[in-house]
């Protein structure tokens, strides 16, 4: 069975959603050196390998830790948070498997869920893990 190729966020992509998310059109902002490299380094993590094999192996490996290492890295001065999520949504539908959420999820269980990643109360395994069951790949 042929594998897909993962396609991966890159930092035009990544600026449109902060553009689009935020309303951060001021050009010095968007092009500072701190958000390009912190941004880049949170985007080129999920396509990290070693030896030939990818340290995220699964679709939702990958985009939890873009999740964890965009909230980490603070690319964006502010929403950063919301900007990693919608990131990382946007990575799991360009690969064909939406976030779809539980049943008796809400919004303010997902802001509280986002609000511990971003105190650093949550590890990336425990990320993985709440994610999973809410990714739908097809």
């Amino acid at each position: 069975m042929k594998r897909t190729p993962v396609r991966y966020l890159d930092i035009g992509e990544f600026l449109y959603i902060v553009v689009q998310a935020v309303g951060i059109r001021d050009s010095a902002v968007l092009s500072s050196p701190r958000l390009v490299y912190q941004a880049d380094s949170a985007l080129s993590a999920p396509a990290i390998s070693f030896g030939g094999e990818d340290v995220y192996p699964t679709l939702v490996d990958k985009a939890a830790i873009l999740l964890s290492r965009l909230i980490e890295n603070r690319p964006v001065p502010m929403q950063n948070t919301a900007v990693a999520f919608l990131s990382m949504v946007e990575f799991l539908a360009r690969n064909g498997c939406p976030f779809e959420g539980l049943p008796g999820d809400t919004n303010a269980g997902l802001c509280g869920f986002l609000r511990d990643v971003e105190a650093g109360d949550v590890a990336e395994a425990s990320i993985i893990e709440w994610l999973r069951p809410r990714v739908a790949c097809r």
